[in-house]
């Protein structure tokens, strides 16, 4: 890189990093808080699916817990860490699209990529599915720039991303089918996609599958991963969702295929072809996911890889300053509008967490028994255990499309009860919860839930704990004194 060049290069990375500055200004979402108490009671030796309830890959987990083992578990520790990954997607984002439409295009790419994860505001802040973003950009450049040099290890990135959340593995076999297709007329390098791209992209999965058989938890993982998400947490949400999603986003899904378009009208096919099956893969697997709890996931990765691509190819087909300034103003439009209209500014107000978390301090000590129903922020701040390894209700009470529970859910149940009652909890935290934390619960807080689908747990609540306060949405029982 010229010097020229690389002065450029750190000028964005500030502007940038100005940019992803903002989401200091943001507090834990309920994922954020979930996943990093997770990983915080994984690193107090409490291993996930036994001992903690877990019904995903647990790629994001080792984030997080480097997060807390290098930076520690404030809110400040999570962003810094976030923002640094972010930079770094930022520098992937403007070399791969500078390879598409050159340097300009790279900048606008790198600069409204910022703008949108900021103007997404916390929905987007440490989802997992950001980070897989940046690792099939990373893909997508090594392919496209040295295919036949860089197998194993865009293998073993694609086999990271399934890591992150197993329904990305639709892209995995999209990326193998297409380098065979690409690799066809070599038979040595068609030959090294089997023997060095699969074996490597198969390698984390098998990984995993091999300690959890090691450590005799692969029952729990099969239970938690494919029986809970298959027949419960798979429910239908109804075509208004993707609706949605689509009249909010479309305009950068139609910029990507104008792009494609002009990219095959150049002649590089093989770019068009790999750009084009990967976000068709995306595409594919929103629509599959389009009325369940999981179309956000690959809509969120497809929106990051199309779009960025889109305007580079854009940019770099319609060369003259009229076009470029249009390109430009569209980008605006198509990035920061839908994210205003999404109320991007109206942050979560904390301020009851927080004052949860300074009248618990001086009352449970570090390593104590807190058991909630329902926010993370609490347990994640003062380093408690939990009494059951259910550490929300949902996986106890959400039923499937035809409003049905397992049997599996029913012995979790009953599980449930047996640890609140053999490990008598100091304190169980009830949370009315927020609008997008009971769409879980079907809508209704925790102790209407309880209430309802698990009354024994209402029974012993009532006869062994009493209100000791509540503080805004907050209930908090403590346990009577024998």
């Amino acid at each position: 890189m010229e010097a020229n060049v690389r002065k450029r290069f750190y000028l964005l990375l500030l502007v940038c990093g100005s940019i992803l500055s903002i989401t200091f200004l943001y507090p834990y979402s309920g994922d954020n808080a979930q996943l990093l108490y997770t990983a915080d009671l994984m690193l107090r030796g409490m291993m996930p699916y036994r001992s903690v309830f877990y019904h995903d890959f647990p790629g994001i987990l080792f984030i997080h817990a480097f997060q807390l083992l290098v930076l520690g578990k404030s809110l400040q520790a999570f962003h810094i860490l976030d923002v640094a990954i972010l930079l770094f997607g930022a520098s992937i984002v403007f070399r791969m699209t500078s390879y598409l439409g050159g340097e300009l295009a790279g900048w606008l790419c790198a600069i409204f990529w910022s703008f949108y994860y900021v103007l997404e505001g916390g929905n987007m802040v440490g989802q997992r599915d950001v980070y897989v973003s940046i690792l099939l950009l990373i893909v997508i450049y090594f392919l496209l720039l040295r295919p036949q040099k860089s197998l194993a290890f865009t293998g073993f990135l694609t086999g990271l991303i399934v890591l992150f959340r197993p329904t990305y593995g639709l892209v995995a076999v999209t990326i193998f089918l297409w380098l065979l297709w690409r690799m066809r007329n070599d038979v040595d390098n068609f030959r090294r996609v089997w023997t060095r791209f699969l074996p490597c992209c198969c390698a984390p999965v098998f990984v995993f599958i091999f300690v959890s058989l090691a450590t005799g938890t692969f029952s729990d993982v099969y239970n938690q991963i494919v029986l809970f998400n298959l027949k419960s947490y798979n429910v239908y949400l109804g075509p208004f969702y993707l609706a949605h999603k689509i009249r909010a986003y479309a305009v950068w899904i139609a910029i990507f295929f104008l792009g494609l378009a002009a990219l095959f009208r150049s002649g590089n096919r093989s770019a068009a072809g790999l750009l084009g099956v990967i976000t068709g893969a995306l595409l594919l697997e929103v629509l599959l996911l389009s009325q369940t709890n999981y179309q956000l996931h690959p809509l969120l990765t497809l929106v990051i890889v199309a779009s960025s691509a889109g305007w580079a190819l854009l940019w770099n087909e319609y060369t003259s300053r009229a076009w470029r300034i249009s390109i430009a103003a569209l980008a605006i439009i198509g990035f920061l509008l839908p994210a205003v209209r999404h109320n991007a500014f109206g942050f979560q107000d904390m301020s009851e967490e927080d004052m949860l978390v300074r009248y618990l301090r001086s009352r449970i000590p570090p390593g104590s028994i807190l058991q909630t129903a329902g926010s993370m922020h609490a347990p994640l701040a003062l380093a408690v255990n939990p009494a059951s390894r259910f550490i929300m209700l949902h996986e106890l009470v959400q039923r499937d499309r035809f409003g049905n529970l397992q049997d599996f859910q029913i012995s979790w149940r009953n599980e449930y009860l047996r640890d609140l009652i053999k490990n008598r909890p100091l304190y169980f935290l009830m949370h009315d919860g927020y609008d997008g934390e009971r769409q879980f619960l079907n809508g209704e807080t925790p102790w209407e839930v309880i209430g309802r689908d698990l009354p024994a747990v209402g029974n012993w609540l009532d006869r062994t704990c009493h209100i000791e306060t509540r503080i805004g949405r907050y209930t908090l029982y403590r346990r009577n004194s024998e």
